[in-house]
């Protein structure tokens, strides 16, 4: 028998590359949430920083370790069926996206709120 985490049935979408966001996500993970990273094709660039092999580094593995990664191109018009589905079954929206960037991609967060009460967002 497994002893009970913090976040078990926690459901997070993360949509963050860098520090702030990924390190949230990491938080949330360890304590149990089932993390899903959205990242771009090309990767989060954390995945070239000091990379120990081809596409991997020490502070990507650190900030990522117990997520699923879904690589996807949000500006696509494909992937908005797929955000849509992850939307709805998550319970928890990480992102840090630059300033405005959330709306023009349909991320804005009272567009979310409005589709999703639901959701916690940070």
């Amino acid at each position: 028998m497994s002893a009970s985490q913090p976040f078990d049935g926690i459901r997070v979408v993360e949509f963050g590359q860098f520090v702030a966001v990924p390190f949230c996500g990491q938080v949330l993970a360890e304590g149990g949430a089932e993390v899903i990273k959205v990242e771009s094709p090309a990767g989060d660039p954390n995945r070239r920083m000091g990379e120990i092999v081809p596409g991997e580094s020490r502070i990507f593995i650190s900030r990522n370790r117990g997520k699923h990664s879904l690589p996807l191109k949000l500006r696509d018009d494909g992937a908005r069926a797929v955000v849509e589905r992850l939307l709805a079954w998550a319970d928890v929206v990480l992102m840090n996206f630059r300033p405005g960037h959330a709306g023009e991609i349909g991320l804005a967060p009272d567009r979310l709120l409005e589709a999703y009460p639901r959701l916690v967002i940070g």
